[in-house]
């Protein structure tokens, strides 16, 4: 992936970027300096690629984070979502996972879909995961389940025996 500016980011505004960096730190536990620009970039080129009416949901679900007079409501607070601290953060997307109302419950699975796959999408994390990348096309080289960390061997036929 090139390397964008900020300014390029189409869907995610500042207000949303510092929302959407504030649930992932509190949903993946890294914190913001380590999320990196890819991630950043990653989600806005998904929701871009969303019909519009789940773009206007996000962004719906976007504003209902950043205003203060939801942060009331679940955590006695009158602030916004990225001003919490983290541990708030989590009491409060935990609440959100939880709810017996199942918009707060689709929200949650929204952000947590959307964090988990911007983040874990970096192929600068994958190191650290020991995940190996895409295997199509390198399935000899690569581990597997049924053989482990050994290459794979072609089977051996009876008769060449």
């Amino acid at each position: 992936m090139s390397v964008k500016e900020l300014n390029s980011l189409e869907f995610l505004s500042h207000k949303r970027l510092v929302t959407l960096e504030a649930v992932a730190e509190a949903i993946l536990g890294v914190p913001k300096s380590e999320l990196g620009d890819e991630f950043k970039y990653n989600v806005d080129e998904y929701i871009l690629g969303l019909p519009s009416h789940l773009k206007k949901d996000l962004s719906l679900l976007f504003f209902a984070l950043s205003s203060p007079f939801v942060s009331l409501f679940f955590v006695g607070r009158f602030s916004s979502f990225s001003r919490l601290s983290v541990s708030r953060r989590r009491s409060y997307l935990k609440k959100w996972s939880v709810s017996r109302i199942p918009l707060l419950r689709t929200g949650y699975a929204a952000l947590k879909s959307l964090c988990g796959w911007g983040y874990y999408s970096q192929e600068s994390v994958h190191a650290e995961l020991d995940y190996p990348g895409p295997t199509i096309g390198r399935e000899d080289e690569t581990p597997t389940l049924l053989y482990g960390k050994e290459k794979l061997k072609p089977p051996v036929d009876v008769e060449e025996k």
